[in-house]
């Protein structure tokens, strides 16, 4: 289609597939391949027309999770490879952090928040952006006259000050912000030190592997979700806990 001789469109086809890891697949069938040969294939067959810009449009959704592991670090460093633009859609947020230099989030085709993959996920520009990425610890604040930040699970002095005169703001826990402590070193010790203490009980955990996604539920009604490390013992449903929560894990939203 592009007008080229057939030498050129056989070496073209070769180099794209050597591109790809897929050397010595030229006369294969396509029943010969299984589901992550034939998405290198797909990739292939785009990179053989020398595309300024690739879409690639959920490329891994039908795809089991190891593959999909797999195959999202291989294109990743193809595209790379190549020195392409590239816009990859997913609605997976992991999938998403893992492939982009940049990442965008869209709401009814409105761009709310461009930015490298960390700074998203740390600074959210807002509580809908948070609640898209599945960060949940979401708090009311109120901001005192000591630029201090009151929030039902304690007070902390936030990293960048509050603008616009704002007294009632949202506030954003991150989930890996907390540690389990005995409650005999657990004296909340204030803004200075960096830290806040919740103690509550533990209403649900789930195991993930590496870590234990953990509700827990203050006096107050308040229920956090905190990702805590697998350091041997279990976390019993029912269970009183205190955990320190980090305020460098603390953000104030915009809206």
């Amino acid at each position: 289609m592009q007008g080229c001789g057939m030498s050129e469109s056989v070496g073209r086809a070769r180099r794209a597939l050597a591109t790809v890891g897929l050397n010595g697949y030229e006369t294969r069938s396509v029943l010969e391949l299984s589901g992550g040969e034939r998405q290198r294939v797909a990739l292939a067959r785009t990179i053989a027309c020398s595309p300024r810009l690739f879409l690639l449009d959920e490329p891994f959704g039908s795809l089991d999770r190891a593959l999909r592991e797999r195959l999202l670090v291989d294109v990743r460093d193809i595209l790379k490879g190549i020195n392409a633009t590239c816009i990859f859609v997913t609605h997976d947020q992991s999938e998403a952090y893992a492939v982009s230099d940049l990442t965008v989030v869209m709401f009814e085709g409105r761009i709310v928040q461009v930015d490298p993959p960390r700074i998203l996920y740390r600074s959210p520009a807002s509580s809908r952006v948070a609640r898209f990425l599945g960060l949940t610890n979401l708090l009311e604040g109120r901001v005192t006259g000591d630029s201090l930040i009151e929030t039902d699970i304690g007070a902390f002095s936030p990293a960048v000050p509050v603008r616009g005169g704002r007294k009632l703001v949202t506030v954003l826990v991150q989930p890996d912000a907390a540690r389990v402590v005995d409650d005999a070193c657990s004296r909340p010790p204030g803004p200075p030190s960096g830290r806040l203490v919740v103690r509550g009980i533990v209403r649900t955990c789930l195991y993930r592997g590496s870590h234990f996604s953990v509700a827990v539920e203050t006096p107050r009604g308040v229920r956090l979700s905190f990702d805590l490390p697998d350091t041997g013992g279990e976390i019993p449903v029912g269970q009183r806990v205190s955990l320190a929560v980090d305020t460098s894990g603390l953000r104030v939203l915009e809206g």
